[in-house]
């Protein structure tokens, strides 16, 4: 059904707007999921930045072979890990609202709240942020062979993507 044009957000039904924002976080999925950047945003940069940091941040006494518990660069992978999730965050979110911006102005136009919106765009990235934030956290560790942080590493990246998307 169409919405009249000149209907005040303000007034609808709390109903009415989670209608709504399921509606646009089906429509920003789909639209998400048929974009080539996004996929490549989403599938190719994180391992790729996983593999470069864990390489960089690879370290090991002279004259010995690599192990885990010499690395006495970890901790500065981890910040640089926490830095890429930010990035990855802030990238993403600012690319699709940029991108959405004309949709943003037809649906204020046809009565739509301005916070639908932006909270169906933050639930639409989240799921790929996931997916980005799993990894990034898996290829540099998988380098630096450090498996059984994955869990911890994953959640600290995770939280900082998400303040990343949220600072977009």
């Amino acid at each position: 059904a169409e919405l009249p044009l000149n209907r005040n957000s303000l007034l609808r039904s709390p109903l009415e707007w989670l209608r709504d924002l399921y509606a646009l976080v089906r429509r920003q999925l789909m639209i998400k999921s048929r974009d080539r950047l996004t996929k490549l945003l989403i599938l190719a940069v994180p391992p790729v930045l996983g593999l470069l940091i864990g390489a960089v941040f690879k370290s090991t006494p002279e004259g010995s072979e690599y192990a885990f518990e010499t690395n006495a660069m970890f901790p500065q992978m981890m910040f640089m890990l926490i830095i890429c999730g930010m990035f990855l965050g802030l990238v993403s979110s600012v690319f699709e609202v940029i991108k959405d911006r004309p949709m943003l102005r037809r649906e204020q136009m046809r009565g739509l709240s301005t916070s639908t919106y932006y909270l169906s765009e933050l639930s639409a990235l989240f799921l790929p942020g996931l997916l980005q934030a799993f990894l990034l956290s898996l290829f540099a560790l998988m380098v630096v062979k450090a498996w059984f942080l994955l869990w911890a590493v994953f959640t600290g990246v995770l939280v900082a993507l998400m303040i990343g998307v949220v600072l977009g």
